[in-house]
């Protein structure tokens, strides 16, 4: 059976391979949908993308810990949009 990823999603593991201290402490891999990239990079500004992470501590099968971890578009409340769109003029006060 292969291996198939959930979308966005990824796993950071304990670098085995770490000896000096410039060494990353996890690596792993992210496996994000063309879409969601494709969507980003249409909302990018100067030049930065933002995206929203959540990790996860997770034991695997093999009882190994990593971080399970999820990559979406950042929220924005629509709270946040509406005062963003309100004047100063408009307060009632």
């Amino acid at each position: 059976m292969s291996f198939k990823p959930k979308v966005n999603t990824g796993q950071l593991f304990k670098n085995k391979y770490k000896v000096k201290p410039n060494h990353p402490d996890m690596t792993g891999k992210l496996y994000l949908e063309k879409s969601l990239i494709e969507k980003l990079l249409k909302e990018q500004h100067d030049g930065w993308i933002e995206v929203e992470a959540s990790a996860y501590k997770t034991t695997s099968k093999e009882g190994m810990t990593y971080l399970s971890m999820m990559l979406k578009e950042p929220f924005q409340s629509t709270n946040t949009v509406e005062a963003e769109k309100m004047e100063d003029d408009d307060l009632p006060f």
